[in-house]
């Protein structure tokens, strides 16, 4: 493990930056990670753009975790996790989440499932964050199903053993479940692939039960950007025709 200093000021809470490519065994890229990456990525962005201004509120997506300050092999990659009251700036900084110096494991994770990805996600990946002591687990299948026997599923810690969490149908006609970590429920909108039409590629969708909104993934902002610009042209030029009749009849 190489360890680098942190220069002096740069930030609070300083941790020893960790580099992964020095970690033995690191892990194989996933050879179906094109399934995966539209709802990680989508998650991701969502779920940063919501905490983006609080400090203490860490959102990632593949990068490492440690649970075992005696072996920093035993790591795991979650696709997206959240953690709440931490550090974010010295996390960042450590480029590695290390739960005995950050003081508690993630709140939240999220693993997409994949055809090679999938068993682990069920049996491997749920035992190990139910011992570290993630408060929510869940995972999402894009294939509405076949890898991980349902398009949605999700355990809440109680009591040091996970319980899952409810299902329902929301207004919509989703399959929905509310997290009371992030305080947002997670729904499945059924949907195919936008490249590969027969490929079944079902969207995660985050909705806000506060603002009765479904949060936009950074498509959706850019889009709302555009039309607001776009709005904001035709006010200008409304005002400058405006006044423009004005000044005509100053002069008359």
């Amino acid at each position: 493990m190489t360890t680098k200093t942190i220069p002096a000021g740069a930030m609070t809470n300083a941790l020893p930056i960790i580099d992964p490519r020095d970690m033995p065994g690191e892990r194989n890229l996933v050879p179906d990670g094109m399934f995966q990456n539209p709802n990680i990525l989508d998650a991701v962005t969502i779920l940063k753009n919501r905490y983006k201004d609080d400090p203490t509120v860490f959102v990632d997506s593949g990068t490492i975790i440690c649970y075992n300050p005696a072996n920093l092999n035993d790591r795991v990659f979650p696709d997206c996790y959240v953690a709440f009251d931490v550090p974010a700036g010295a996390i960042f900084a450590q480029n590695g989440y290390l739960t005995w110096q950050v003081g508690k494991p993630p709140d939240f994770a999220l693993e997409i499932a994949s055809k090679s990805t999938a068993r682990r996600d069920i049996t491997d990946k749920r035992d190990l964050y139910e011992r570290i002591g993630v408060k929510e687990y869940w995972r999402f299948d894009p294939s509405g199903g076949d890898y991980y026997g349902t398009s949605l599923a999700a355990d809440r810690l109680l009591d040091g053993a996970y319980e899952p969490i409810e299902k329902v149908i929301n207004a919509d006609g989703m399959v929905s479940a509310y997290s009371a970590i992030l305080g947002l429920s997670l729904c499945v909108q059924e949907d195919m692939h936008p490249i590969a039409h027969e490929v079944r590629m079902n969207r995660l969708l985050l909705y806000d039960p506060d603002t009765d909104e479904y949060l936009q993934n950074l498509e959706e902002m850019q889009a709302g950007l555009t039309e607001t610009q776009a709005e904001l042209t035709e006010a200008n030029a409304r005002i400058r025709e405006l006044e423009a009749k004005l000044r005509r009849r100053q002069s008359d």
